[in-house]
């Protein structure tokens, strides 16, 4: 097949410095702070381990309580991992948000670098420029590289694995995948099946290539992966749900993405309840015009990977497989706990090398103009978008550091050994970091009967409730006051009567 030529090597370099150098402005001008909900309890894990405690989070949910009947075991970070320890250990030259922060650039470029060298080594010469400038400037990484969430990290992972496998033949490669894999097992399940998938692989080849070393070989990676498995809830013990089961039923499409930590209510795993999240993820990534935007790389990559298996396997059976293999998980992700923009950052390495893949099939087919108009357009659009985010997420972080820093003294008398329950907000991420180290629980009223409220109430003895809405009649009370923070609303506070 002939090779298509956009663009020569010097404007190609131009291109991707270009991108490179507008990317990394974007993102440390950017980032001022922390945002949104779940990024208080990356910030406040990072914090306590830090400062040299234990796992433990001071917010409780009520299934907890309810499932351990007497609340005594400890309440473990929800998400724990490696990324929070790297974040803790860099925390101590900086401070946690800019180690995070930090962190997640590193994994950024470090995703880009992956798709230049995997894509340079599968298609023309001038699509590893095109495709890393473009992932450099696209709105979700450079979004999710100023979000305190561990999805970057997961992509830094990805990366690695993607590289590791396409240098394998050489030493170093190889050994960067093995450990990427380990330290994977025991970061997201993803890797985990990335990890089973290359044992099979590698006892393939192992028992093809009949070589004794080789097949000694797979036997102590089996043992490293199998080794990493079981370690991981002991180096890394978490509050998150238990099994597949626990993690399907937990979201509900339209309700709440946290039911088995709301409550203990006994949600059985059925065919509706499944058709009903595909049907939701169906709806919201490929067919909502709000919506689906944003998954438009993602979206691009999976039709190319259907294009390319069924037309063009032979070309590139070698790393199509992992890409599948990666944008699969990302669809059983999404199908089977919940859809969120965030979750496809994790596969954006296998996204942009699929894409690739696609732009060279289709190369000879396609006018060279067409190409050089679709990229510059493609990176005028994403740049745009990606600035727009950018200044956005940088407003957000002052004015919600100016709100934590008034929602702090605000409620500054109320006892730091006190027990807080929050009740109905949507807040309850930012008054539990707010209320820190006071211990918080947060109660969904909608999602409880009054028989389990009062026992997880009577477990957790609180002596004060905040609320974004009126709920004296809640709990007998002593006082009441009205909290007013500038861009969170009012939240009313009361003084609980001791039983």
């Amino acid at each position: 097949m002939k090779k298509l030529t956009t663009i020569t090597e010097n404007s190609g370099v131009t291109l991707l410095s270009i991108a490179l150098v507008v990317s990394i402005l974007l993102i440390v001008h950017s980032a001022s702070g922390v945002r949104g909900t779940d990024q208080y309890w990356y910030l406040a894990d990072v914090e306590q381990l830090a400062s040299n405690q234990p796992p433990i989070t001071n917010l409780v949910y009520p299934g907890k309580i309810l499932r351990d009947n007497d609340g005594v075991s400890p309440n473990y970070f929800m998400h724990n991992g490696p990324m929070l320890h790297f974040a803790a250990l860099l925390s101590r030259v900086t401070s946690p948000y800019a180690a995070w922060i930090s962190i997640n650039l590193a994994c950024h470029l470090l995703v880009a670098l992956c798709i230049f060298a995997v894509t340079n080594v599968y298609t023309s010469k001038e699509f590893p420029y095109l495709l890393t400038s473009l992932y450099l400037l696209s709105p979700i990484a450079i979004w999710q590289t100023l979000n305190l969430l561990q999805e970057q990290f997961y992509a830094g992972i990805l990366a690695l694995c993607f590289m590791g496998y396409t240098y394998r033949k050489y030493t170093t490669a190889h050994c960067t995948l093995v450990a990427a894999l380990t330290i994977g097992i025991a970061s997201h399940p993803l890797f985990g099946v990335l990890a089973f998938c290359y044992l099979i692989y590698f006892f393939i080849t192992s028992f093809i290539s009949k070589k004794p070393n080789k097949f000694l070989a797979s036997i102590l990676l089996t043992a490293l992966f199998t080794s990493a498995s079981l370690i991981t809830p002991v180096l890394f013990p978490s509050s998150f749900q238990s099994d597949l089961s626990a993690i399907i039923t937990s979201s509900i499409p339209g309700k709440t993405n946290m039911m088995w930590h709301y409550s203990n209510a006994n949600i059985p795993v059925s065919a509706d309840l499944l058709l009903d999240k595909l049907l939701y993820v169906l709806k919201n990534q490929l067919f909502s015009l709000r919506n689906s935007p944003l998954y438009l790389y993602t979206n691009i990559a999976s039709l190319a990977c259907l294009y390319l298996v069924i037309y063009r396997r032979r070309n590139y059976s070698t790393i199509l497989i992992p890409c599948c293999l990666a944008l699969a998980a990302y669809a059983a992700i999404v199908v089977l706990m919940q859809l969120q923009p965030r979750y496809q950052q994790i596969v954006a390495p296998a996204s942009f090398i699929t894409i690739g893949l696609l732009a060279h099939s289709l190369g000879h087919r396609v006018p060279r103009h067409f190409y050089r108009l679709g990229t510059v357009a493609l990176l005028i659009a994403t740049t745009a978008v990606s600035v727009i985010l950018a200044r956005e997420a940088r407003q957000q972080g002052v004015s919600e550091k100016i709100a934590l820093d008034t929602l702090r003294n605000k409620l500054s008398s109320i006892p730091d050994d006190a027990n807080v329950v929050i009740v109905d907000t949507k807040h309850e991420l930012k008054l539990s970091y707010a209320l820190r180290p006071r211990k918080v629980m947060a109660v969904r009223t909608e999602f409880l009967n009054a028989e389990s409220t009062e026992f997880a109430l009577s477990v957790f003895e609180p002596e004060f409730l905040i609320s974004s809405k009126e709920v004296g009649q809640f709990l007998p009370t002593i006082s009441k006051k009205q909290l007013k923070v500038a861009g969170l609303g009012v939240f009313h506070q009361y003084k609980l009567i001791k039983k």
